[in-house]
């Protein structure tokens, strides 16, 4: 017959039917919207903070360092990590991290007395002989001009 019938028929019709019923039991609910907006401006990457294993000087007393040796204690690191080729080499055991010039530091040449700042010696090799006391031959420790543009005189490790 075209017509249902008030009451269901004892066996399963031959073929299936579709179904209009919703299912026995909802679906989970969608997930959150995210609750963080992204930032503004893009962060920036991790900072390298490592020390140079190849790295090493001259200590006080004549003998080798380098900065496993410096690291063993404290006085040692109050000591030698101010200077600008042992804090640029040590970054992590002299907490040097990262690794730049300080900011507004201004030296006079001592060839000439001109008033300069670290960016002046940086890119330009020839001037980086003012990061050491040896200024005219650019070797020795570093001057205060190295300890304190440490970067510009190219002590960074990494």
């Amino acid at each position: 017959t075209k017509n249902p019938s008030s009451e269901p028929s004892v066996s399963p019709t031959g073929n299936p039917t579709r179904s209009i019923k919703p299912s026995p039991s909802p679906s989970k609910s969608p997930s959150r919207s995210p609750t963080k907006t992204p930032t503004k401006t893009p962060t920036n990457a991790p900072i390298s903070c490592t020390d140079d294993p190849d790295f090493g000087f001259i200590r006080l007393n004549g003998l080798d360092g380098d900065c496993t040796w410096l690291g063993v204690n404290s006085d040692r690191i109050n000591r030698y990590c101010d200077r600008g080729d042992i804090k640029g080499a040590c970054q992590a055991t002299c907490s040097f991290c990262p690794c730049i010039d300080t900011p507004g530091y201004e030296f006079a040449r001592p060839d000439n007395g001109v008033i300069r700042n670290c960016p002046w010696i940086t890119g330009k090799p020839i001037r980086r002989r003012f990061c050491y006391v040896d200024y005219e031959n650019g070797v020795g420790e570093p001057s205060d001009v190295g300890n304190n543009c440490v970067e510009a005189c190219g002590f960074c490790s990494s």
